[in-house]
């Protein structure tokens, strides 16, 4: 990786033999560090209630660490090396300064936060398969989730038009089984995340300003796992794979917003998870 990408100038490397822990569920202190991965595998092990377990390995051009950071929160899980491991970390702030100069850390950050909420939703999906009753719980539903500190002055609005689209009540944002060659990210309104049943759509939650949608298909090329709905009118900010770059030069301070957004869906993951093994 090249220098310009990581910010040698703000954080620092480090390299850890086998076995070695990185950080343990639970560790607390508000300058956690962010990582990442420039050459090695890392483990990284949740520990639920009911004495679930699951796991799930990392290689090189990963970052991690990235949610408890900006929320200033515990750490959800165990971070091991499973062998020698060079690792780049950055203090919270100057992971941000950061990620405002280099378009290709903002991408790696954000596809890294995308693929564990997949995961994360994988394993919630088997856990729900387990029970003898599903769990009727909807994101942000009486779950004590801990608070994401960021002021809504930190980010400044993308104002430019072009980057915005429209949608009128009741109309479809992203369908169910698509690839996305688009991200949205909700400026004004709420939507609907649905499935569909038949002829008709299952309301799973309501989500509003700040949140980000369809990443993990637009990243990842995976098939959308939902239909998104507007609920009232909705502006959204459009990101395409052509506008992506010129979005990020025009304002690169809007990735903090991005980020917290992926974070907080992150922590109510696991959230959700934790109870729905007990």
């Amino acid at each position: 990786m090249k220098n310009d990408f990581i910010g040698l100038e703000l954080g620092s490397i480090e390299t850890l033999d086998s076995k070695n822990v990185i950080y343990r569920r639970g560790d607390s202190g508000d300058n956690k560090p962010i990582y990442y991965i420039m050459a090695g595998l890392v483990k990284i092990e949740y520990k639920l209630p009911g004495d679930i377990h699951f796991k799930y390995y990392l290689q090189p051009n990963t970052l991690f660490g990235i949610e408890e950071a900006i929320g200033k929160i515990g750490r959800l899980s165990d971070a091991t090396a499973m062998e020698t491991t060079k690792l780049y970390s950055w203090a919270p702030d100057f992971f941000f300064q950061a990620t405002e100069s280099s378009h290709r850390l903002a991408i790696t950050s954000i596809r890294s936060l995308s693929r564990l909420l997949r995961i994360l939703n994988s394993e919630y999906g088997d856990q729900l398969a387990q029970l003898k009753q599903h769990i009727h719980m909807l994101p942000g539903e009486s779950m004590d989730i801990p608070e994401l500190n960021l002021k809504d002055d930190e980010t400044e609005e993308i104002t430019n038009p072009r980057f915005r689209k429209l949608f009128m009540d009741k109309q479809i944002i992203i369908k169910e089984g698509e690839i996305l060659d688009q991200l949205f990210w909700i400026l004004r309104g709420e939507v609907y995340i649905a499935k569909k049943m038949e002829k008709k759509y299952k309301v799973l939650a309501k989500v509003g300003k700040g949140e980000l949608l369809g990443e993990m298909s637009f990243f990842d090329k995976s098939l959308t796992s939902a239909t998104v709905i507007a609920a009232g009118e909705v502006e959204a900010l459009v990101f395409s794979r052509q506008n992506f770059k010129e979005i990020f030069f025009t304002n690169p301070k809007w990735i903090k917003q991005l980020l917290y957004s992926l974070s907080k869906r992150v922590v109510q993951m696991v959230s959700k998870l934790s109870k729905s093994t007990l």
